[in-house]
């Protein structure tokens, strides 16, 4: 165990170092630095670990590195490879304490940091993983794709989203991803009449994917007691609801 803790904070010595010849901490401070890791370490590393535990790290290392951020700033120190090793530093603790007790609101904030960090790309793996972990927690699946959607990473969203399907193929789930779906290309048309284009809305490719998908719906749902609470969802858009109903009539 303590091999394991002094490798740790050997990685970290170019850090500290950078911090030293920048004279963005004093040595004094360093040492507090080193002190606090090698507890924090010390505490995530024994048999008898808690989440509090993990917590405690995060909220030390991420209150650094946003002091550090604006050290750098107020002295126009740019950033560089050493606070990008950080970050990942931080990223591995996360996934750590996720992987030791998985917790919703842990998740919440790891993905907000990946968010804020610009992170997508971890993201995005992240969330391919965690969700076949947990495949049969719909608020997951959900959570990451219009997560994934928020962050403009459509064809990511689709993908999660469509593979969930296939594991949780409820109706609760597929109106869910409808919402997403839906929200996107309602957007899209927002978009669109704001820069004076008036695009027939089924034409673009969105349309046809939420065509797609509202058919599968009626499909294997129209049976489905709450089937018209999804019909009232979307009637207040009558162009939306025309082409709908043509659908219905066709099958």
């Amino acid at each position: 165990m303590l091999d394991k803790i002094q490798l740790s904070l050997e990685r970290t010595a170019d850090e500290l170092r950078n911090f030293l010849a920048k004279k963005l901490y004093t040595e004094e401070e360093v040492n507090e630095i080193i002190h606090k890791r090698k507890d924090f370490e010390y505490k995530i590393s024994r048999e008898n670990k808690k989440l509090t535990d993990y917590l405690r790290y995060l909220e030390f290392e991420i209150a650094l590195e946003k002091e550090t951020d604006m050290k750098r700033k107020h002295r126009h120190i740019s950033s560089g490879l050493i606070e990008i090793k950080n970050t990942r530093r931080i990223i591995s603790i996360f996934k750590s304490a996720l992987k030791f007790k998985y917790d919703e609101r842990l998740l919440i904030q790891f993905i907000d940091y990946l968010e804020e960090k610009e992170c997508i790309e971890e993201m995005k793996e992240y969330f391919a993983t965690i969700c076949l972990l947990r495949f049969n927690d719909m608020d997951l699946w959900i959570f990451a794709g219009h997560k994934l959607f928020q962050c403009k990473e459509i064809d990511a969203g689709r993908l999660l989203l469509q593979k969930g399907l296939r594991i949780n193929s409820t109706f609760e789930f597929y109106l869910e991803y409808f919402k997403i779906e839906f929200a996107h290309f309602q957007c899209l048309l927002n978009v669109s009449k704001e820069m004076g284009m008036e695009p027939c809305e089924f034409e673009l490719e969105d349309g046809a994917i939420l065509i797609i998908l509202f058919r599968e719906i009626y499909k294997l749902f129209k049976e489905n007691t709450n089937f018209d609470i999804f019909l009232n969802m979307i009637s207040e858009y009558s162009l939306v609801k025309e082409k709908f109903c043509e659908i219905i009539e066709n099958n």
